[in-house]
């Protein structure tokens, strides 16, 4: 296989093993076993659990959320810190990962009875802990795919990088599953989901596509219907469940990002 710019070739299918070929360069990217963030050259393959479960510990946090056309990043930083999860914080971490796997804040107060707001609170510590001060609803794909992960859902494992600047940050890439969207919805829907993906709010979208935040709201709705899901968290649940397994994957041809590609889109966590 080839983009123009690299070939692929598949070496072995389990563990998975891909050698990349540039001019003057192979780099060989193998299934990452054990722990995950040791530094090698190249692009290496991550499980997305180790992803959330060092999110959870407090091993990691995540620094930046970036999209391009094909993938959705995030560059997280590797903490000193030791490893474990207090009790408070782990029942705070079934909450988030509960409406990162579609259920919605008010049906989660109702199981547990606990007031919406006490829900919406408990998910908004979670992600500060995590380093993403954004609120659940705003959750990047890759983190939605790890929770996921985590819960035993089957996911396509994340391709990881070295930052370029900083050894103690990594880049860790998932394909944006919203890419599967084109053929099920308009034209106007399509784009308009893909900023909602990308974490925009509805005026921030009115304001990018020069319209109403009405007329946003309405193809928002419009596709909401179309999918069969209620909001963006029952959305993005739906696209892990969907298209988010290793199946899936492999019908995307191996697109495998270079390290520039990172730069073409940026929305930092901290902004809401």
């Amino acid at each position: 296989m080839s983009d123009g710019e690299h070939q692929y070739a598949v070496l072995s299918s389990a563990p998975f093993r891909l050698l990349i070929r540039r001019p003057g360069q192979d780099v060989q990217v193998e299934q990452v076993a054990g722990d995950g963030w040791r530094r090698q050259p190249g692009l290496s393959e991550l499980d997305l659990k180790i992803l959330w479960d060092d999110l959870a510990c407090g091993k990691l946090a995540i620094r930046s959320v970036e999209h391009t056309e094909q993938r959705c990043s995030l560059t997280v930083e590797r903490l000193g810190r030791a490893p474990g999860i207090a009790p408070l914080m782990e029942r705070r971490l079934r909450i988030l990962q509960r409406v990162l796997l579609g259920e919605s804040p008010k049906e989660i107060a109702y199981a547990l009875d606990l007031a919406v707001s006490t829900i919406a609170l408990a998910c908004r510590d979670c992600l500060e802990t995590m380093g993403a001060k954004t609120c659940s609803l705003r959750s990047p794909l890759a983190l939605v795919m790890a929770a996921h992960a985590a819960a035993g859902v089957e996911c396509a494992k994340a391709t990881m990088r070295e930052h370029q600047s900083n050894p103690e940050m990594f880049v860790v890439s998932v394909e944006r599953l919203d890419l599967r969207l084109a053929s099920k919805l308009s034209a106007a829907e399509y784009q308009v989901v893909r900023l909602l993906v990308e974490g925009y709010a509805y005026a921030q979208m009115a304001e990018l596509r020069g319209g109403s935040v009405r007329t946003i709201a309405n193809q928002i709705a419009s596709a909401f219907r179309k999918l069969g899901v209620s909001g963006r968290s029952s959305m993005m649940a739906s696209l892990v469940r969907d298209y988010g397994g290793l199946d899936a994957r492999r019908r995307s041809h191996w697109a495998l990002p270079c390290a520039g590609s990172y730069a073409r889109r940026r929305m930092d966590p901290n902004q809401q």
